[in-house]
């Protein structure tokens, strides 16, 4: 989608390829494509019947994205235990999911994830298992997190005050992408499980948006430009300490 906005490439193989390749990751992301599809279409050169080529580029990337399946011996069940109705499948209610969701798609799966040990019994799997449903919001991990939110809000305050056209279009793609993962994960739930494990999905409809800060920071004066790469190079290391330290927690609660 970036592309297509912003510098009109109408490679429609290229999309092809990112739906199967979202459709592989959970199946449900490919509904970002085609969303993505759909209001890049004029930069794709399908502003007429667009309704029509929506339709055709959904039908072509899922009966391909089905054959692959079926060639690799993967199955179908995604829905089989009605995990989406049924509070028992999903592990229980849980009180407050849209707060909770927050918290994880905006702080956890990107900074300060606290590993905490469960022993589980459910669906007659008896077992000890680490989750990040909570996180260290302790001295370092606050530095980290209070930088990424400033990081994060100065990236949607750019997009939406510069009012480029093609960033405000990326940035109302990257939007309708978050809520459906909310959409998703508030009817989708294992307590037990958390939605950190889901990040692979979730995080990028979140991080995409520093996108709109890189953009204004490469073309800031030579010496203002490195000043900031540096600071966004300490916060860097920072979060490979921080991920660090979290492994070797993780480990030591599973040991």
């Amino acid at each position: 989608a970036c592309l297509s906005l912003r510098r009109g490439i109408r490679s429609h193989l290229l999309w092809i390829l990112s739906g199967i390749f979202s459709y592989g990751t959970t199946i449900f992301s490919v509904l970002k494509n085609i969303v993505a599809f759909t209001l890049s279409a004029r930069a794709l050169g399908l502003a007429r019947r667009v309704v029509t080529r929506s339709f055709s580029y959904s039908i072509i990337v899922i009966a391909v994205s089905v054959l692959l399946t079926i060639a690799a011996g993967s199955s179908f069940n995604l829905l089989g235990e009605t995990q989406f109705t049924d509070p028992e499948k999903r592990g229980g209610n849980l009180d407050g999911i849209l707060s909770h969701l927050v918290r994880n798609f905006i702080i956890y799966d990107f900074v300060a994830p606290h590993p905490t040990v469960d022993h589980v019994e459910f669906r007659e799997m008896n077992s000890k298992i680490v989750t990040f449903n909570e996180a260290n919001l302790e001295g370092f991990q606050t530095i980290l997190a209070l930088f990424w939110g400033g990081i994060l809000a100065a990236s949607i305050a750019l997009a939406l005050f510069r009012r480029q056209r093609g960033e405000m279009k990326m940035a109302g793609i990257l939007a309708i992408c978050l809520a459906m993962d909310f959409a998703l994960f508030s009817q989708y739930y294992v307590p037990f499980e958390g939605v950190f494990v889901w990040t692979p999905y979730v995080a990028f409809s979140v991080f995409a948006f520093t996108a709109f800060l890189a953009e204004w920071m490469s073309k800031l004066p030579a010496p203002a430009r490195i000043a900031s790469l540096a600071v966004l190079a300490a916060f860097f290391i920072g979060q490979f300490v921080n991920n660090f330290l979290v492994l070797m927690e993780s480990a030591r609660l599973l040991s």
